[in-house]
């Protein structure tokens, strides 16, 4: 499904579009494109799916003019934070375009709230607007780190991969190395000071001698993990039982 209007190309696919009502919409004044009502207030909750931010435009404006928007509005707002007020007469100044004014928000929700006061000398006819869903790209439109390593953007979503002898935490965000071993060392090397220990008996803690030493080395692509940090090898020594000591 294709959706073209105002220019833009707008892929959805249908998947994403099984409920076309959430991707896009049409706000107008009351009594549009008549002559708005006195005291009125009216509000319009939008809200497409998760993975989707808001393109929000006015094709037309024709709002009681006042300062600060004092007297008549359309106001647009993402929760409590108010993206924009309007009032006035305005006309677009790009040729061959209709739009008069644009929002765009990286998040699947938005409020449009109209409000006129208790008279108006002239008549003024409101406004109308349109919205759609825009795919979000989260690896880039967001303050917040996305992933720790690779961010992969996808429409609706997006997924976080790690690069070779990494492994996604349970955050699914978060990177990390794996661990070389911790007392089984599969993916080290040990060099003992005492050639005649074997190395597989290393962490049977039997027939050393106080301050026999051995250095555990992870592999490549490893690291040993701790509480105080990583590091790719430490040195061990026996001292009724193995004490790590850092390189």
């Amino acid at each position: 499904m294709e959706l073209f209007h105002m220019g833009s190309f707008i892929a959805c696919f249908l998947f994403a579009c099984s409920d076309a009502a959430t991707m896009f919409g049409e706000i107008l004044s009351p009594n549009y494109p008549q002559a708005y009502p006195n005291d009125a207030l009216e509000s319009w909750e939008i809200d497409v799916p998760a993975g989707y931010g808001i393109r929000l435009y006015f094709t037309h404006l024709d709002i009681e003019p006042s300062q600060n928007c004092a007297y008549d509005s359309v106001k647009v707002l993402t929760g409590d934070h108010l993206e924009g007020q309007l009032c006035g007469r305005k006309k677009n100044h790009i040729p061959g375009s209709q739009i008069v004014k644009e929002f765009y928000v990286p998040h699947n929700t938005l409020t449009v709230t109209f409000q006129s006061d208790f008279s108006n000398e002239e008549r003024f006819t409101g406004f109308a607007a349109y919205y759609v869903a825009v795919d979000v790209n989260e690896c880039t439109e967001f303050v917040e780190q996305a992933c720790s390593h690779y961010c992969n953007n996808y429409i609706g979503g997006y997924y976080c991969s790690c690069p070779p002898a990494y492994m996604l935490h349970e955050d699914q965000k978060t990177c990390g190395v794996m661990n070389c071993g911790g007392n089984v060392f599969a993916q080290s090397q040990r060099k003992s000071a005492a050639p005649a220990i074997p190395a597989h008996m290393l962490k049977l803690a039997l027939s050393y001698v106080f301050k026999d030493s051995v250095k555990v080395s992870c592999n490549t692509g490893y690291e040993i993990v701790t509480t105080q940090g990583s590091s790719r090898s430490f040195y061990s020594s026996y001292q009724k039982q193995w004490r790590v000591e850092r390189d």
